[in-house]
């Protein structure tokens, strides 16, 4: 297994709220695909490239900056990853229909020349779905992580990505609990309603899912998902200003 330093989600080692965002995130990206031609940048571990590369009518690529975890990814998971710089994407103009970015935008010095090199590689009307934390809540949990250079408001966001693509839509992760489970003394009854519902998700991960974190990205939906409190919502912009993180689906604008 790959180092645990807390830049990249290890499936084995990160902790329980890292791991379940992470495998919704994908799960997101799984049911929001457009093409055949993936490409899953800053593909760390490669956990998310494997359950993208499941369906064998994708042609799926993943790509990191560190050499270490491309060759965990191929050695592990049998994927095409690559090293290389989300800031200079080694791929030519045009080649691919769906850009997967997590956790990437925020970990770069230059976010704008990332967004450039989106914008190139996708086909025209090409797809990038792609998440950032939303500072002001983000901050309140985690004021001081090393590895994030620049952070945005949701405003920002929105206008960073709409200079080159059209924004579908901006959905939320880590809502607040409803407000009947934030009221005192209801602790217990918002446990019980976790374990009920979503068992998964009220508590740490096992050492099994842990090894299979993309088969869990590729499970089936069923209706318990839509009471997972790790699940990306498409949500109204004043509960979006709560999201901890924010997932965006934009289209490649013509030249």
């Amino acid at each position: 297994m790959l180092e645990y330093t807390g830049e990249r989600m290890v499936p084995e080692a990160a902790d329980g709220n890292t791991f379940w965002e992470h495998v919704e995130r994908y799960r997101f990206a799984l049911s929001n695909l457009h093409g055949s031609r993936i490409l899953d940048i800053a593909c760390g571990e490669g956990y998310g490239t494997a359950a993208l590369a499941a369906n064998p009518d994708l042609q799926v690529v993943g790509i990191d900056i560190s050499a270490e975890s491309c060759a965990h990814a191929r050695r592990k998971y049998g994927v095409d990853a690559r090293m290389g710089s989300a800031e200079s994407i080694p791929l030519s103009n045009a080649t691919v229909d769906t850009l997967v970015s997590f956790e990437t935008i925020e970990h770069l010095k230059a976010p704008e020349l990332f967004l450039e090199e989106c914008y190139r590689v996708l086909t025209p009307g090409g797809r990038l779905i792609i998440s950032t934390p939303n500072r002001p809540v983000y901050h309140k949990h985690s004021p001081d992580n090393a590895f994030h250079h620049h952070e945005m408001t949701l405003f920002e966001f929105q206008n960073a990505l709409e200079k080159r693509f059209q924004v579908s839509s901006i959905s939320g992760q880590g809502l607040p609990l409803p407000r009947l489970f934030q009221r005192r003394g209801l602790g217990r009854l918002k446990a019980i309603f976790y374990r009920l519902m979503t068992p998964h998700a009220s508590r740490a991960p096992l050492s099994e899912e842990r090894l299979n974190a993309h088969d869990l990205i590729c499970r089936p939906f069923s209706w318990r998902d839509s009471f997972d409190p790790f699940k990306v919502r498409l949500i109204s912009a004043p509960r979006l200003q709560s999201a901890c993180y924010l997932i965006a689906i934009a289209t490649r604008k013509p030249n």
